[in-house]
């Protein structure tokens, strides 16, 4: 891959008629639209501890959305394309093919279709790299490493968070994002169009240990937002807004270098608990996944002395389920569920498997923007600004802040 040795953020890009009509196509908030209605879940979570009732999900907002005409107005952009270059041409095709996918799923979703729901699901993010089994067997040396999981300190807040993502983000001389405090339970991260500014945001209610708050902003900011600033200031929106089928490289990469800050190689990975939930959905029922995790989850809180270890384990066994079985209607259904929650370990062995095969120098070419994998033989003879990779300054930055 041909890197220049300065920017290219001169406002000239190669894609610019083909992203004219991209931007043409209606807001399509996905992932809003695939959330299960929050107090009817609540209700539905009631009657399932109380009664054992399967929960049944309700997702009003899709009965809002015309799928349809959106389905419609990808076509129009897809026949509204220019023909050249061929490659760029390509690329966009692709990425229409994706939109269309994820419409058919909110589609299906407005139809209670909860199967094609699932092989749609599968079909954006890929097939699970672990199954069931195999990661039960990795929980037994879980409980058998237990002393490893403890509970820690949680001295960073949301206003002492924001102050070391300004420090990182000051690092790598990013200075046109917004950081931005949010009522969601997880950090954030919007890329931004045209003369809109990419923004992170904060929970105002995050309280977690230094050691988090650096594997945090190593993953969202020296990961996700410099990759996306280099898409930024590459001559191609597209590596920007995201290649299709990019977000599970995207988690992958995250994770493999928040390992690296750490001092030793963690014998279990991040994104377990989402990959074996994810993984049981395809092997049962609702009641089957959640009996499952939350006995998986009070046996290891009770190992590692948790107080109310019962009461952990439904806690995040239910949330857990909730993702595993976002556009699910019917529960009780064997063999269902919104496969996306395996993309972070499934992603982490991609990742891992390029690095073995190819080294680490398969890294850099990935952080030309937001691209998986499977897109860099595509760009190995275009000429891209050198892109800025990650420095891992996060873990130093936490530890010297007062």
């Amino acid at each position: 891959m041909a890197f220049k040795k300065h920017s290219a953020d001169n406002g000239d890009h190669l894609d610019e008629a083909f992203f004219v009509e991209l931007l043409k196509l209606p807001t399509f908030p996905f992932y809003r639209l695939i959330r299960q209605n929050a107090e009817q879940a609540k209700e539905q979570r009631a009657a399932w501890l109380n009664a054992g009732t399967p929960p049944t999900f309700l997702y009003p907002e899709t009965k809002d959305f015309d799928a349809l005409k959106y389905l419609e107005a990808v076509e129009k952009c897809r026949d509204s394309l220019p023909d050249g270059p061929a490659y760029i041409r390509s690329l966009y095709i692709k990425k229409l093919n994706e939109l269309k996918m994820r419409a058919a799923l909110v589609l299906a979703i407005s139809h209670g279709d909860d199967q094609t729901v699932t092989h749609l699901s599968r079909k954006l993010f890929g097939n699970l790299r672990q199954d069931a089994e195999e990661l039960k067997k990795e929980f037994s040396c879980m409980l058998d490493h237990a002393n490893i999981f403890h509970t820690h300190t949680e001295p960073i807040n949301a206003e002492m968070f924001t102050a070391m993502t300004h420090k990182v983000l000051d690092h790598y001389k990013i200075d046109d994002w917004k950081v931005a405090l949010s009522d969601k339970s997880s950090i954030k991260i919007t890329r931004g169009r045209r003369a809109r500014k990419p923004v992170i945001y904060i929970p105002t209610n995050l309280k977690i240990s230094k050691a988090r708050a650096a594997r945090l902003l190593t993953h969202e900011i020296e990961v996700h937002a410099l990759r996306t600033q280099n898409g930024r200031r590459s001559p191609l929106h597209i590596l920007h807004v995201g290649l299709n089928g990019y977000i599970r490289t995207d988690e992958g990469l995250a994770i493999y270098y928040q390992q690296k800050i750490s001092k030793e190689k963690p014998q279990h990975a991040p994104g377990f608990w989402d990959a074996w939930t994810c993984a049981l959905t395809q092997t049962g029922s609702f009641a089957d996944t959640f009996a499952i995790i939350s006995d998986a989850r009070s046996q290891l809180a009770a190992a590692t002395g948790a107080k109310d270890a019962k009461e952990v384990g439904i806690d995040a066994a239910w949330r857990l389920c909730v993702r595993a079985y976002r556009g699910i209607t019917d529960t009780s259904t064997y063999g269902v569920g919104f496969l996306r929650g395996h993309i972070y370990r499934s992603g982490l062995l991609d990742i891992t498997e390029a690095v073995d095969w190819h080294g680490e120098e398969i890294l850099e070419k990935l952080f030309i923007g937001n691209i998986g994998l499977e897109h860099i033989s595509i760009f190995e003879n275009q000429e891209l600004p050198e892109p800025q990779l990650p420095m891992l300054v996060s873990k130093s930055i936490v530890r010297d802040f007062s």
